[in-house]
């Protein structure tokens, strides 16, 4: 079953907001909005939470002692974060509640998390020296996906989409910046540009449309094709399918794409024939054997 976490908090917005981001990792989530209610919650072993997010105006009530308790405060004042962490608060973060900060300290804390161990950034260095960053997307990366789509050239888009795009709709671009893991996820590769991250590929899977297993998807900015990005993406996301519970992953390759078919053969994919178009190929992988 999965850890369960509890959100204390007054705002019915905040509440709302970071349960349906923990449920995304695959994480349960139980709101309550005062004290009271939630030991009311309290029952059997299921029922106790594994970690708190609690609003600073509920801080206190002796939960520190009893559960794992992050504080969320709007503007924490350090008088107010010392005495919370002496009086044993696991940490103490500011508001806005989604951050990488508040994965980075749950992961801690819920250590067997697949969800959270999908999400959290990687550090990846390329063969040709430069830094990248590999994580899960999130629904606030909407910007830079978008961006990425559109500076796509006509070749990669006919590769990845298998038609002409200009850029993603908005319906696409909610779907493809909110999985939910274990059903279906996706990694971004980013780089730093100053103050600005810019993505520079993404992979992703999701059901098969057979019903068996999952299906990916990877595609690369042509500026970065053949740096070795595609090949940790790949990697990165057999590592977070795994654990998902995936067995098998397949993909559809243009038959003429010779460097992707190569490449994913390298990954221990088997190409298959397409029965229902011979211009693609059918590319299979075993997961857990």
């Amino acid at each position: 079953m999965a850890d369960l976490v509890a959100i204390l908090d007054p705002g019915e917005t905040v509440r709302q907001e970071l349960a349906s981001r923990l449920d995304s990792l695959g994480i349960r989530a139980r709101p309550c909005s005062d004290l009271e209610s939630f030991e009311q919650s309290l029952g059997g072993a299921q029922d106790r939470p594994a970690c708190i997010l609690l609003d600073e105006s509920l801080a206190g009530g002796g939960l520190y002692d009893r559960f794992p308790t992050i504080v969320l405060a709007t503007s924490p004042e350090p008088g107010f974060v010392s005495q919370a962490l002496a009086n044993g608060a696991a940490a103490v973060l500011p508001k806005p509640v989604v951050s990488w900060s508040l994965w980075k300290h749950l992961d801690g804390i819920l250590r067997d998390s697949p969800g959270l161990k999908a999400v959290m950034p990687r550090n990846i260095r390329l063969d040709n020296g430069r830094q990248i960053v590999i994580r899960g997307i999130q629904p606030e990366d909407a910007g830079i996906e978008q961006d990425f789509v559109r500076s796509l050239s006509l070749e990669s888009k006919q590769k990845r989409f298998f038609f002409s795009v200009k850029e993603l709709s908005q319906s696409m671009l909610h779907a493809f910046t909110h999985p939910h893991y274990p059903e279906n996820w996706a990694l971004i590769a980013t780089i730093r540009t100053g103050d600005t991250e810019k993505e520079i590929g993404v992979a992703r899977y999701g059901p098969a449309e057979a019903g068996a297993g999952a299906e990916f998807a990877v595609v690369v900015a042509d500026d970065w094709q053949g740096c070795g990005v595609a090949t940790h993406l790949m990697r990165e996301l057999l590592a977070v399918a795994e654990p998902a519970g995936i067995t098998l992953i397949e993909g559809i390759v243009l038959k003429e794409n010779r460097r992707m078919l190569a490449f994913i053969e390298r990954l221990g994919f088997v190409s298959r024939p397409y029965a229902d178009d011979p211009g693609v190929v059918r590319v299979v992988k075993v997961l857990g054997g």
